[in-house]
């Protein structure tokens, strides 16, 4: 969870001078590769094309070989096609494209509530691994975030390692999980409790999200 200070600035003197040199590192290589374009999809008018770009990336990451990738499931990949529709209407979806040379190779999908940003999907184009294009497109996300005026970030969800560079920050969440009434359904809930319930303390454990689902 990242709340947002005045101004980027005041948010990259926040962090250690390790992560502003990437952050600078990173933006060089990539611009030396090509023309940038950072791209914001909001509206109904341009979301279908903006989502079929975002499903390019997803299969160009490592994701798809893990099985991780919205791709990875044809009834994922529908809902989330049918909740952005959905929300451009109300007015709560936030889509973010990085394009190099014209071609999209990193995303930020998140959802916009009152004062603040829902980080729901993100990922890069394995190829570009090297060019750090996910750490470039979260700068410009947090930028525009505080231009906004929103008052923060919240990366929701399991606590990934990779966040930690980004805040040192963390709130608790209430989770809801719907299960069909059948034996799968009842069985990947008993599987949900003990994943949920079984830790005790107050510790955070942050994971690695490459590890959350075999290759194989």
């Amino acid at each position: 969870w990242i709340p947002l200070p005045a101004t980027f600035e005041d948010y990259l003197a926040a962090r250690s001078s390790k992560f502003r040199n990437h952050a600078r590192r990173a933006e060089r290589k990539l611009r030396a590769c090509g023309r940038l374009d950072v791209r914001e999809v909001t509206g109904a008018d341009a979301f279908d094309e903006g989502y079929e770009a975002l499903l390019r990336i997803e299969r160009a990451s490592w994701k798809e070989a893990h099985r991780t990738s919205i791709n990875a499931d044809v009834k994922q990949a529908a809902l989330y096609r049918e909740w952005g529709r959905t929300a451009t209407v109300a007015g709560h979806l936030h889509l973010q494209l990085l394009l190099l040379d014209g071609e999209p190779i990193a995303h930020n999908l998140g959802c916009i509530h009152r004062d603040t940003y829902y980080y729901l999907k993100t990922s890069y184009a394995a190829a570009h691994r090297p060019q750090s294009p996910a750490t470039f497109l979260r700068l410009r996300l947090i930028e525009r975030m505080i231009a906004r005026g929103i008052r923060s970030i919240d990366f929701c969800g399991t606590p990934y390692e990779w966040e930690r560079q980004w805040t040192d920050q963390h709130r608790w969440h209430h989770v809801l999980s719907l299960y069909t009434d059948t034996w799968r359904g009842r069985i990947l809930a008993g599987l949900d409790r003990r994943t949920h319930y079984s830790s005790s303390g107050d510790a955070v454990e942050h994971e690695d999200p490459r590890t959350q689902r075999p290759s194989e």
